[in-house]
Formats: structure tokens, sequence, C-alpha cells
């Protein structure tokens, strides 16, 4: 199939084309949240002490591994609903536990002891506040497992863990990506149409014109007979076309 073939079938269904894709980027507008949210982000030192290995220790697992596993149980404590509850008592928020658990977002620090905790809320104060509570109530929690004395913001204590730096007062709103997700609905919605234009061509058996019925039979066309649209309309029934009946022509006069 030359590639002019393309761009001819694309034109003829080119209304399936414009549909699909005005249907998709709806569709990306409908379901992308618009109302803005703010994003205050607290950063959490676990201490070097909670994971120190001792020369002649052995150990069932690689003191690496070791520590990746503990990395990873102390995100999943900071984001549950004990320390969501917690979280919530301290600011005295209108929030449920639940509600902030679906709200918190924790990463760990790739190839370090951090783990960032971020928090977002409608109201700029609020994902500050709630934020810096759930890294408190987090911090207390581990702490309870073994008490030492309290270290400063920025310094690297020997407590299991600490919060290294707290969270600020958001300024701009996070992005919502509703530009992105309706171009990127837009895209799909193109390649699907035109995947449905070809797959509807390939299935299409009739013949279009002279040159196609040629290629397909093998064999020369003699003859065409025209469509006509108003013929068609009589053989099927319906009304019969207005006749326009000639305009008289004035008769001349006689010398």
């Amino acid at each position: 199939m030359e590639l002019h073939h393309y761009f001819v079938v694309l034109r003829r269904r080119l209304v399936i084309v414009i549909i699909a894709v005005l249907a998709a980027m709806a569709a990306g507008y409908a379901f992308t949240p618009r109302a803005s949210k703010y994003s205050a982000s607290a950063t959490i030192y676990v201490g070097a002490r909670q994971f120190s290995v001792a020369p002649d220790a052995r150990y069932a697992f690689d003191p690496t591994l070791l520590v990746e596993r503990l990395m990873d149980t102390y995100a999943k404590m900071l984001d549950s609903e004990s320390i969501a509850e917690d979280a919530v008592r301290s600011t005295r928020l209108p929030r449920s536990a639940a509600d902030l658990v679906n709200h918190i977002k924790v990463t760990p620090v790739k190839n370090t002891q951090l783990l960032t905790v971020s928090v977002s809320d409608k109201v700029a104060r609020n994902a500050k506040a709630l934020t810096n509570a759930t890294a408190k109530a987090f911090v207390d929690k581990v702490a309870t497992f073994d008490a030492n004395s309290a270290g400063g913001e920025g310094v690297f204590p020997q407590l299991p863990a600490y919060v290294f730096q707290s969270a600020k007062l958001p300024t701009k709103p996070v992005s919502t990506g509703l530009s992105r997700n309706v171009a990127a609905a837009g895209v799909v919605g193109l390649l699907l149409s035109v995947g449905i234009v070809f797959l509807l061509e390939y299935l299409d058996i009739t013949l279009k014109n002279p040159a196609e019925a040629e290629s397909r039979l093998q064999l020369p066309v003699l003859g065409v007979i025209p469509y006509d649209s108003v013929q068609d309309r009589v053989l099927i029934g319906g009304p019969p076309p207005a006749v326009e009946e000639p305009k008289s022509v004035p008769s001349a006069g006689v010398l």
C-alpha cells in the first residue's frame, strides 16, 4: 500500500479520527482533578547507631540488605494510620487518619539514611502543619524503641530517627497535570482512531473506482454506470423530484 493511499484513507474517514481525538481529550479533561493542592516535605534522618554492625557479628542477611529493609520498614510505618492519628490529634485539623494516609508520600533517598515525607492539602498551612506533625509523630514512636538524649535540627544524632529538616510553607500549588493528561489522551485517541480507520478499510471489500475494479478483478472495465442520487430516491420509494415547467416564451408579433 503506497503512502499516498494511506492519506487518502485517512481523509475519507477523517470524521472518525476527529471524533475519537475530541472524545479522548474530553475524557482526559474530565478525569483530571483540577483542584489546586499544596505539598510540603520534611526530611527524617535515621540514626547511624541503629544500623551499627560489629566486626565479629554474623548475620543471616547482608548488612546492606538489612539497612534497606529497615528503611523500607520505616517508610511503611510513616505511611500508617497509627502515625496519622497522632498527627491529626496534634494539629487538631478536621481530617481523618485514613484521609491523611491517602495524602502522605514517603520516599527513601537512594544511598542515604534519609526519608522524605510529603503531605498534600488544599491549604498551604495545613500541608506544612500535617507534614511536620507526621514526621514528629513518627520520630516519637520510634524513639520509644531506643530512648536517648534529643539532638538539634541539622545535627546527626544517635537516636533511631530524627527530623533532620522540617517542612516549610509551600508557596506554589502542585501542578495537576491537566495539559499533559489532555495532550496524552489526544495522542492515544489519534492512534486508536487511525487503527480503527485502517481496520475498517481492510474489512471494506467494496469497489471504489474503475481502477480498483481492474486491479482486483484483473479484467478491463468496459463501461461505468454513473450514480444518480435523484433517480435512486425514486427507485426506493422516495418523493419524485420536482420538475420545473418550461417558461413560456412570448410570441413575436406579425409584421
